[in-house]
């Protein structure tokens, strides 16, 4: 990571950052916003008027204390945002990042926001990370600054989980994208060569590095992968390759497992993990009207296509598609998801090395879920996250934090989950 202390790279980060909180300083005192900045002297630092902190919940006696264990207030119907917040900041990697403070030396001052989403989003965390353990806090400095980003989420409505953290995730993207980080640049490409893809993926770098040039920060370093989708002419023969960024994984349960909410009668409603991937990954038949244009024999053909891992995060996101949508129905999926909380090894759904076998396994330990209670008429988000200091779960429900082993989970809510892999090491 940057060392704010010395060195070209550390003074051009501090004048950067000097000029961003500057540039946006009236706008931070207005909202109270506190700007922990400690890579760079305080004197330097223009003085920004410290939040409230209202604690709704005391701490209880006989509890266990620890650093991350605070709550966040519902706003009104803001559940949704609150479990997303706690899942990112259960994810250590991606948490360090702002709790050491390297998005101030980040920052993009002519992105939408300025700025001013990342230093929230930042202070935030650490308040969640160094607050009295279960007491809690409120986001609404950080729903304000979405807000202005993604308008459909002001007001206290209910909202999608998955939806608020894309555009969540994205805000953050663009408020720290920084193309000309040679780091970053380095580390993309030293993990599509860790995965050691075979030489007919060779279009993956390339079109990762078209990707990096203007799309380059602490997010797609940390959730950002790549993905193929193959094509195979059963005419010919002609195989083509598109490849596709991705922050996270929208996964479909088989069909042959689904239950839906209100059903009388429940048939084979539980499923695995690894059998959402299968079915994402299982080879697609095109033919009919969905036939295949091959450039090689020239013909409308039939063929087949399947998706690929090329290169996998070292957090990974996966959405459960348990909500349906159509003109006349709206569904709940509410099947029961079995998981892996240690191991998720996804070698199997991963493009082919030079060497056959993956040298490096790509396998994954699970940090944090979202889950939605209830259904479409009315429900509710919280979050189960390991806390790192003491490798327990806790239930984060809006105020209320309470120890709970996650088997105490219900498996038909689990919604997001949050995996981070083992062999992959963030630079920062």
């Amino acid at each position: 990571g940057s060392n704010a202390g010395g060195g070209g790279a550390g003074r051009q980060g501090r004048m950067h950052a000097l000029a961003s909180l500057k540039t946006i300083r009236e706008e931070l005192h207005r909202d109270g916003l506190l700007m922990r900045a400690r890579g760079v002297p305080s004197g330097l630092l223009p003085q920004a008027a410290v939040a409230e902190r209202r604690f709704a919940v005391p701490v209880r006696q006989g509890e266990e204390g620890g650093r991350g264990l605070v709550g966040l207030q519902n706003l009104g119907n803001t559940c949704f945002l609150n479990a997303c917040i706690q899942c990112l900041a259960a994810v250590p990697p991606f948490r360090g990042f702002f709790l050491s403070n390297h998005h101030i030396f980040r920052l993009d001052t002519e992105s939408t926001m300025r700025g001013t989403l990342a230093l929230a989003f930042g202070e935030l965390l650490h308040k969640i990370w160094q607050g009295e353990p279960y007491s809690s806090v409120s986001a609404g400095i950080l729903k304000d600054r979405v807000s202005k980003f993604a308008p459909q989420f002001t007001g206290y409505r209910q909202h999608d989980s998955q939806e608020f953290l894309r555009f969540l995730l994205d805000g953050l993207h663009e408020d720290l994208k920084a193309s000309d980080n040679e780091e970053m640049h380095q580390f993309m490409q030293l993990r599509l060569d860790h995965d050691q893809v075979a030489s007919k993926y060779k279009g993956s770098s390339a079109a990762m590095e078209t990707y990096c040039q203007e799309n380059l920060s602490c997010v797609v370093a940390a959730f950002g992968g790549q993905m193929v989708s193959q094509i195979e002419c059963k005419t010919c023969g002609h195989q083509s390759c598109c490849y596709d960024p991705f922050l996270d994984i929208s996964l479909p349960i088989p069909s042959t497992c689904q239950s839906k909410e209100g059903d009388t009668e429940v048939h084979n409603s539980r499923c695995h993990l690894l059998d959402c991937f299968k079915l994402f990954t299982e080879k697609e038949i095109l033919e009919g009207e969905n036939m295949y244009s091959c450039p090689n024999c020239n013909t409308r053909s039939p063929a087949t296509k399947q998706l690929k891992f090329v290169s996998l995060p070292p957090v990974l996101v996966l959405h459960i598609k348990r909500f349906s949508y159509t003109d006349v129905s709206r569904e709940k999926l509410v099947t029961a998801l079995e998981f892996p909380q240690t191991g998720l090894d996804l070698s199997a759904f991963a493009v082919e090395t030079e060497c056959g076998e993956m040298k490096r396994p790509a396998v994954y330990d699970l940090k944090s879920v979202a889950l939605h209670v209830g259904g479409m008429a009315g429900g509710h988000y919280h979050a189960f996250c390991l806390n790192s200091e003491n490798n327990c779960w806790y239930d984060f429900n809006d105020s209320r934090v309470s120890k709970a082993p996650i088997e105490q989970m219900d498996p038909s809510e689990p919604y997001i989950f949050f995996y981070q892999r083992r062999d992959v090491r963030l630079p920062w």
